[in-house]
């Protein structure tokens, strides 16, 4: 997304800073008037429109969730694709694309702690005894769309969260859509209405927030960091995270 926002590509949604990022961690300088769930000080993580690049950022209150002590700040930096959107249950099989970047290995860790069970595009077919999958988390677009209808079961969801090979598909069938029954959807967080986050926040505070740990740690859903960069060094952040080197999230430490 910030790459994308970054060569004029993505769509700001009304009322959003033109400054690139979209997660963060840090203290609360000040609460709003009428604000009593937060104080100066407290540590907190949480998602915004933009802005995250910033020193100081305006948030709405719902929108942000105390840090875990078991979270060091560097670790508290997709629930929405899998769980909301994708609506996984037990037994169903995942298919997570670009599942060595940040958000993979999120959405590959949620599966599991959902009671799901995540494949590979090249195994799909093996793995589910020619069922094929009953979800796909896709960020790649145009390149993986026939492998991807292909790869669904009867009554199939698929949810793209990006675009990363390209926007459109020259020539493709109607017919595996309609004959498997699939419910394809897009979804871009960012745009969403405050209340929608808000609730998708607290959703996950409820059923995944006490299964994370840093990455040494024991939980359902650990996190893993690439590398940390200085605010100073983003170029070099943008650079790596373009080359498609990074196995986890890459972290900008504003200091």
């Amino acid at each position: 997304m910030d790459i994308m926002q970054r060569e004029g590509k993505y769509p700001l949604p009304p009322g959003a800073p033109e400054i690139l990022g979209v997660e963060f961690s840090g203290h609360v300088v000040k609460a709003g008037e009428g604000v009593s769930e937060w104080k100066e000080g407290d540590e907190v993580l949480g998602l915004a429109s933009g802005g995250a690049y910033a020193e100081y950022m305006v948030v709405p209150h719902r929108n942000v969730i105390r840090k875990p002590d078991n979270l060091s700040w560097i670790e508290a930096a997709t629930f929405q694709a899998l769980v909301v959107l994708a609506e996984v249950k037990k037994g169903d099989h995942v298919l997570v694309h670009a599942g060595a970047s940040g958000v993979g290995i999120a959405v590959i860790q949620l599966a599991r702690l959902y009671g799901a069970t995540t494949d590979f595009a090249e195994e799909v077919k093996k793995i589910t005894n020619g069922k094929g999958v009953d979800v796909i988390i896709d960020v790649v677009g145009q390149s993986h769309w026939h492998k991807n209808i292909d790869s669904l079961a009867f009554d199939g969801r698929m949810t793209l969260l990006a675009t990363l090979s390209g926007d459109e598909v020259s020539k493709f069938s109607l017919r595996p859509i309609l004959y498997k029954r699939l419910r394809i959807q897009g979804s871009t967080l960012r745009a969403r209405s405050e209340d929608y986050q808000a609730q998708l926040i607290a959703r996950f505070k409820q059923e995944a927030l006490h299964h994370i740990t840093g990455s040494s740690g024991d939980g359902q859903i650990r996190t893993y960091i690439h590398k940390v960069y200085p605010w100073t060094e983003i170029q070099d952040a943008h650079r790596e995270m373009e080359a498609n080197s990074n196995s986890g999230k890459i972290v900008v430490e504003v200091v």
